[in-house]
Parts: structure tokens; C-alpha cells; sequence
């Protein structure tokens, strides 16, 4: 039989959930391109044993192949799908060697890393923490939640995206970079058992020819970002004021690996907490936070998101909005009067929480972040619903992509819409095409401007002052009416 892909066989990693809860994890915020498949098709058992079809399948384009997982009651099944066209070589050392299952428990932080520990110690150390797992709701919800060791390049990639943004949104533009520039990858849906290599049977023959066929993609290199033409295109998939700094944060990472006779990501190595390093280093978390935001895009909480969650920085606590009202609400820590992310007050928030939960706090702030989100489980990231299909034949228009409305509007993006929609002007006129109308703090009333939001410029601005007003709105003449009743919210939203 003629196949797409090359499989490696099923198999199994042994972990309970009280150590991983991988459905948790993948939705926590950390890591932004696992896509959920609506069935169960390459990681199915087979059996009807205790544990068969429970769990959500998912998949990652990563690097060479695409990985699948889905976590049972007996732990964590998976397999890489291969591209057809992949040297044999590389499947047999994975068959052999198991390099997908080393990478999972590397990525997983399986290996170094135990939960029961932590959780025991967060507790002792911290009433709030122990009273949140005592919840009945809460018990299995925030059991199970692990930091990641992921890609440090897409990582830093993935959190300049971050920035006055939301989780929805950073994972659809994340997915229009990887189709745009990533690397092909077998897609799960197109999984049968025929490809399924055996060693001591002959490879599968393969089609390459199917290109109609439903893919993965994998993520770019910093190469194809350091292209003149990435601005460009990169505005033309929806990612406004981003586009330069992504371009410019490659391009440098490029310039600075050169001047050390390094690759990028050896490059961006040096800078992983000394645990994660092999053979002598002097690099500190300060001078690796310091070496990030000289990237464009990357301010204080960038860069803390970066260090802990791609380069090992255990005990960084990335201080946003969240972490700081958890701060305020349930830590009796002291509310500022003008509520913005200092540095100082980033520094003060940060180690109030790294002398309650040591030198594992970033984790401990995982969980109570993901607690504070709320999110429904229907946030997923579904790949193979009808929606999700027209979307992937929308991936070759990006003139639809910058209209596309963002999700999860505030309470004051949905009054300044309805006034917007309320006026005369946009009467009749609904069905035009659409753009965004944002207002910024500080901005008199004379000069509120129509604009889209790649002109809501600052690195690192949502530390630095609350998020601008940013909605979807017919295409209209601004005129003085509104201008007011859009003055009358702004001012009311900074008020708060």
C-alpha cells in the first residue's frame, strides 16, 4: 500500500497525573503551536484495556517530524509521523534510540523535576496555595502543571508576539508564520497503520505527490526571518508593529551568534541558567535578562517569559497583569497608584513571591496564572473542524487576515464598538469592510486618530501602561459626536 508519511510505532511514557496533566500544561499559556485533533488516530492502543480513548490528542510540528501525544491513565502515548521524503536513517535512530521519547522527557522536564515535591512544599510555605488545592474544583484542574523546556528561538519569537495580546490570537499568528516560512510536516489525519515502520520489514513505499493533502508546519528558522522582505510580509499576515522588531530581533540574534563564531540557537544557549549548560559558565540571570531586551520587542516581562520558559530560569516570575492582581488580591501586597509595571515594581512582586515558593517559583506561578485565566476548554486550538479547515484555505489571502476580528474584547472595546455602530454614519454600512479604531492614553481629544493597531508602538507596552483601546469597527468618518463619546471612554477607563 501506498503512504504519505513514515511512522515510528506506539509507545508508551509512564506518568501519573498528579506529575503531568498534559491537557493543563499545553493550555496554560506557555507554548502556542500544539494543535488539538478532533479524534484519536495516531496515538489509538488498539486495545480495550482501562485507559483506551481517554485523554485529547495532539500534535506538534516540530523541527523534522511532527509529534503526537495523548495522555491516559497508563501515561503518555506517542509516535513521530515522518515526511515522506526523510532519510531512512533518521527513522531507524529513532526507532532504535527512541529520540522522539528523550526529546518528550527533556521537553516535559520528566527527567529532573518532581511535582509531588513542589506541590508539598508550596503548600507548607504558602496558606493561599494550599487553601486554592484544597478546592474540590480545583484538585484535578491545577494538579499536574509543569513548566516547559521549550525552543529557546521560539520562544523568544513567541513571546514578542505576546505583547498587548491574548492566547487565541498568538497562536493563530503563530500559525500563519509557520505555513508562511516552516517546513511541511505530515499532518495526523492522514494516518494509517501501513506506515508504520518495522525493522525487521521493508519501508513502506511512500506518495509524495499528494499536495492537496491537509499539513503541519514547522517553525521558522531565523534565517528565513532575517529576510528584507519580512516586514512586508509579515504586516500582510496581521502582525502589525510586531513585524519589525520580529525581523530585527533575527537579524541581530544572527549578528551577535556570528561575532562568537556560534549558530543562533548556540548563540541563545549561552544564555540558559548554568543547570542547563554543559561545562563552565558565568552567566547570570541578570545579564542573560539584559542580553534579551536588547532585542527589539523584548521588555522586562518579556524577557522573564523567555528565561523561564525557554532557558531554564526556574525561579523567574514573570510579572504581568494577572500575576500582579494575584499579588494585590490574595497577598496583601500593596496597590500602587498608578497600577503600572515598573521595573521596581516588577522586582518587588517578583521576589515577594521567590521568598514564598524558592527557587522553583516560576512554577508555582504557572499555576496559580492558569487558575486566574479561567479558561473553558473549549479555548483549544481544534485542527480538522469545518472552521478550522476554511481558515487553513484562508491562510492564502492575507488580505483577510488583517480584518479578522481579535478575540475576547474588554468591557470597554464592546462600549466604544456600540457607540461606534450606534452612529448615523455607520448606518447602512455594516457590511464594508472592516478596520480597527484605537485610542491611546495621554491622547488629547483633538487628536484622537483612526489607525491600525501596528501604530500602538513600545516595546514591552503592556507593562508599561494599561492596554489602549483596540476594536473592530465599520469603516466610518470620525466625526466630532464621537470623537467625544470616544474621549468619554477613554477617560473613564483610566479612571480605573
Amino acid at each position: 500500500m501506498v503512504v504519505m508519511m513514515i511512522s515510528t510505532p506506539l509507545r508508551l511514557l509512564k506518568v501519573v497525573r498528579t506529575e503531568l496533566n498534559l491537557d493543563t500544561v499545553i493550555k496554560s499559556g506557555q507554548s502556542f503551536r500544539w494543535k488539538k485533533l478532533d479524534s484519536i488516530t495516531a496515538t489509538r492502543t488498539g486495545t480495550t484495556e482501562d485507559g483506551e480513548g481517554e485523554g485529547q490528542e495532539w500534535a506538534l510540528a516540530n523541527m523534522d517530524r511532527t509529534i503526537v501525544i495523548r495522555q491516559d491513565n497508563k501515561g503518555v502515548h506517542y509516535r513521530s509521523l515522518y515526511p515522506s521524503q526523510t532519510h531512512h536513517a533518521t527513522i531507524i535512530n529513532d526507532i532504535t534510540n527512541d529520540t522522539t521519547g528523550k526529546w518528550l522527557t527533556q521537553y516535559l522536564r520528566l527527567d529532573d523535576i518532581s511535582l509531588k515535591d513542589l506541590y508539598s512544599q508550596w503548600r507548607l510555605s504558602d496558606k493561599h496555595f494550599d487553601n486554592k488545592l484544597n478546592l474540590d474544583e480545583n484538585h484535578d484542574r491545577l494538579t499536574g502543571i509543569r513548566v516547559l523546556a521549550q525552543d529557546s528561538w521560539e520562544t523568544l519569537i513567541s513571546f514578542i508576539c505576546s505583547s498587548n495580546n491574548n492566547i487565541p490570537r498568538i497562536t493563530l499568528m503563530l500559525d500563519r508564520l509557520s505555513t508562511t516560512l516552516g517546513n511541511k510536516l505530515p499532518h495526523p489525519s492522514n494516518f494509517n497503520q501501513q506506515s508504520v515502520v518495522h525493522l525487521d520489514k521493508p519501508f513502506p513505499t511512500t506518495n509524495t505527490s499528494d499536495q492537496d493533502a491537509e499539513s503541519l508546519y514547522s517553525f521558522p528558522t531565523p534565517s528565513s526571518l532575517a529576510q528584507p522582505t519580512t516586514d512586508q510580509l509579515l504586516r500582510s499576515l496581521g502582525f502589525g508593529y510586531r513585524a519589525p522588531y520580529i525581523q530585527h530581533t533575527a537579524q541581530s540574534l544572527i549578528a551577535l551568534a556570528h561575532e562568537q563564531d556560534l549558530s543562533p540557537l548556540q548563540y541563545l544557549d549561552t544564555l540558559r541558567c548554568p543547570k542547563h549548560q554543559r561545562g563552565d559558565t558565568t552567566m547570570t540571570l541578570e545579564l542573560a535578562r539584559e542580553k534579551l531586551i536588547q532585542f527589539k520587542g523584548v521588555g522586562r516581562k518579556v524577557a522573564d517569559c523567555i528565561l523561564l520558559f525557554g532557558l531554564g530560569w526556574d525561579q523567574v516570575v514573570p510579572v504581568d497583569t494577572h500575576v500582579y492582581q494575584i499579588a494585590v488580591r490574595d497577598y496583601s501586597f500593596p496597590r500602587t497608584s498608578s497600577g503600572n509595571l515598573t521595573p521596581e515594581l516588577h522586582d518587588r512582586v517578583a521576589n515577594k513571591f521567590r521568598s514564598l515558593w524558592g527557587d522553583k517559583a516560576g512554577w508555582a506561578q504557572q499555576v496559580l496564572f492558569f487558575d486566574d485565566l479561567k479558561l473553558p476548554s473549549s479555548s483549544s486550538s481544534a485542527v480538522g473542524t469545518p472552521e478550522k479547515r476554511k481558515r487553513k484555505r484562508d491562510m492564502h489571502q492575507p488580505d483577510k487576515w488583517e480584518f479578522e476580528p481579535v478575540p475576547d474584547k474588554t468591557k470597554w472595546e464592546m462600549e466604544l464598538e456600540e457607540i461606534m455602530l450606534s452612529t448615523p454614519e455607520a448606518a447602512g454600512r455594516r457590511s464594508r469592510r472592516r478596520m480597527t479604531i484605537t485610542t491611546t492614553s495621554g491622547e488629547s481629544v483633538d487628536k484622537v486618530l483612526v489607525k491600525d493597531e501596528e501604530d500602538v508602538v513600545g516595546d514591552d507596552a503592556a507593562d508599561r501602561y494599561p492596554t489602549p483601546v483596540s476594536v473592530k469597527v465599520d469603516r466610518v468618518k470620525v466625526n466630532k459626536e464621537v470623537v467625544h463619546k470616544m474621549h468619554k471612554v477613554e477617560s473613564k477607563r483610566r479612571k480605573v
